[in-house]
């Protein structure tokens, strides 16, 4: 019999061959190898879309912070050019 705490510890390759030896004897062992395999799975893919969503934040502010540099360039260039030509 399996524990949770194993079943969690099991590396995959483990995991895989606990699949194979249950897979011969019973229907419902191997869903329990299979499901720990998906979850496994979807949390690499969720560490990974973090950190793409912690990459887009931080270039959204890079972007932000230049748009506004950007913008105040631009109204003291028209500021300079007005004052002079009205000299």
């Amino acid at each position: 019999m399996h524990d949770y705490y194993r079943l969690k510890n099991l590396t995959e390759d483990e995991l895989i061959e606990e699949f194979n030896k249950l897979a011969d004897e019973s229907a419902l062992g191997p869903v329990f190898f299979c499901e720990e395999l998906v979850r496994r799975q979807n949390d690499k893919l969720n560490d990974r879309m973090l950190k793409y969503t912690y990459e887009l934040a931080y270039f959204t502010k890079v972007i932000t912070i230049l748009t506004v540099m950007s913008t105040i360039a631009s109204v003291a260039s028209l500021v300079v050019s007005i004052i002079l030509i009205f000299k």
